[in-house]
């Protein structure tokens, strides 16, 4: 078995040291990302202690892919952070499921706007590095498959040979992964963004 932890990944300054270009002018150099006002930290999964990206990609392919893409974990508001750990524990996640979620947060939505987001947030394989300025599925990223059972979590990523989710990554003890995110929900905090200014 494999052992899973979450850390926080200091991407901001990873980010600036591998390109400094990006503070050029006060800001990006690049005209594709002058929408994008902002860095983001995040919360990284680490197993066996190796950072997840760089078990998908390679040390230095996870440096680039990490200077348009994101770790999503810690990045959104607390409710959409749940809602990807509940989709990383295996929950049943459905229109009713997001609804209750967040009612809980005494937000109302209708069912048509939890099914989208069911889609959006990938929660049906979840999303866990994404496009840094919204965070959903219709920019692409990478999802992850997740099979369980009463004795452990196993995670499964695409595999461009057999087109199929079929690719193990990691095999977690059931009770060792549910107590990391529950370690991680009690002490929710958001990761830090970083204003970036246009002259």
């Amino acid at each position: 078995m494999n052992k899973l932890e979450i850390k926080y990944f200091d991407n901001i300054n990873l980010r600036l040291k591998n390109d400094p270009r990006l503070l050029e002018n006060g800001g990006y150099k690049f005209k594709h990302e002058i929408v994008d006002k902002t860095l983001n930290d995040f919360f990284e999964f680490y197993i066996d202690g190796k950072p997840l990206i760089e078990l998908i990609l390679g040390k230095n392919m996870s440096k680039v892919y990490l200077t348009s893409w994101n770790g999503l974990l810690g990045t959104r508001d607390k409710k959409y952070d749940e809602l990807l750990v509940k989709s990383l524990i295996n929950e049943n996640i459905n229109a009713e499921f997001v609804q209750k979620h967040f009612k809980k947060y005494e937000e109302s939505i209708n069912e048509d706007v939890a099914k989208k987001l069911i889609f959006e947030l990938s929660l049906e394989k979840p999303l866990v590095y994404g496009c840094k300025i919204c965070g959903d599925i219709d920019c692409g990223g990478i999802v992850i498959r997740i099979e369980s059972d009463e004795f452990s979590f196993s995670w499964y990523l695409f595999d461009t040979e057999t087109k199929e989710y079929d690719k193990l990554i990691g095999e977690f003890e059931y009770e060792q992964y549910k107590n990391v995110f529950s370690k991680y929900m009690k002490n929710w905090k958001k990761a830090k963004t970083r204003e970036i200014n246009y002259h």
